[in-house]
């Protein structure tokens, strides 16, 4: 489905609230806005949408980071660092002890993956395609870091 009005960055926002924000919480992540969640007790394991910049009104290019954090380590790193926030932001590696991964580098080709929106997208194709991504890539791996540290399958 293409739209004839609006920019590139209106089109970005109605496939996140129509197409992939409905099918990522309906495979069991929690959230909205590009910022998504495993629900487990013990950790965060976060998926996160970045929009690549400068968005234009004829042009948006998007990727996805995933994260995995510790709830225990992370409140003993906050201790240390005090400029830590309460809990992970979802685009944000923290160092070298974050678990933080592109989406790209999780896919067969193994490097930085970001996806295009000009206004002649079919967002509805392209939505797919990205949810497709993240159950088969992405998904897995936030599982499998959250199965090494003795969490159980949350959905």
């Amino acid at each position: 489905m293409t739209h004839d009005t609006g920019t590139a960055l209106d089109l970005y926002t109605r496939m996140m609230n129509t197409y992939i924000a409905p099918s990522l919480l309906a495979h069991g992540l929690t959230g909205s806005g590009g910022k998504f969640a495993l629900p487990y007790d013990s950790a965060w394991a976060l998926l996160g949408f970045q929009k690549w910049r400068p968005v234009t009104p004829t042009r948006v290019a998007f990727t996805v980071n995933l994260s995995f954090f510790d709830r225990a380590e992370w409140t003993q790193r906050r201790v240390r660092d005090t400029l830590l926030p309460a809990k992970p932001e979802h685009n944000m590696n923290y160092g070298t002890w974050s678990m933080v991964q592109r989406i790209g580098f999780l896919m067969p080709q193994r490097r930085d993956h970001w996806w295009q929106i000009a206004l002649d997208t079919e967002v509805d194709h392209l939505a797919s395609e990205v949810v497709g991504v993240l159950v088969r890539y992405g998904m897995p791996w936030l599982r499998a870091h959250a199965t090494a540290s003795g969490e159980e399958h949350p959905c």
